[in-house]
């Protein structure tokens, strides 16, 4: 299952800044980029859901959900 783990763009700015392990800037460069080429299976949006609802929806998908999104990037390749 191939899943988009999406956050705003400001508070994913606001994680990193509070992390001693990231360079600065990297959250704001990648926000657009990292999703550009890939399609999932489903998407999550961490930015004011909580980790655990997030796990649930995602083990709930892993029952349920189809899984086609691989298989169409690794056509496209």
């Amino acid at each position: 299952l191939c899943i988009g783990v999406h956050c705003a763009v400001a508070v994913a700015c606001a994680r990193e800044a509070a992390r001693s392990d990231r360079a600065p800037g990297g959250a704001k460069v990648f926000a657009a980029a990292v999703h550009r080429w890939m399609r999932y299976d489903m998407t999550v949006d961490t930015t004011a859901t909580a980790p655990e609802t997030n796990a649930a929806l995602i083990v709930a998908a892993i029952k349920t959900q189809p899984r086609t999104a691989l298989r169409h990037v690794l056509e496209t390749l």
